[in-house]
């Protein structure tokens, strides 16, 4: 998965979790890659990063 130039590898079991997570998301209008860029996002800010 890549958003931004950010490469981000996650398990089979992982994806099939936030695939179902994000039917439940969607419902609110973001996608599957809204979610994990989101979540990096959070990440790199809380690292310090731009």
């Amino acid at each position: 998965m890549s958003n931004n130039g950010t490469t981000v590898r996650i398990s089979k079991k992982t994806r099939l979790l936030l695939e179902e997570v994000g039917k439940e998301i969607g419902e609110f209008g973001d996608t599957y890659d809204d979610i994990i860029f989101k979540a990096l996002e959070k990440v790199k800010k809380k690292n310090g990063e731009k």
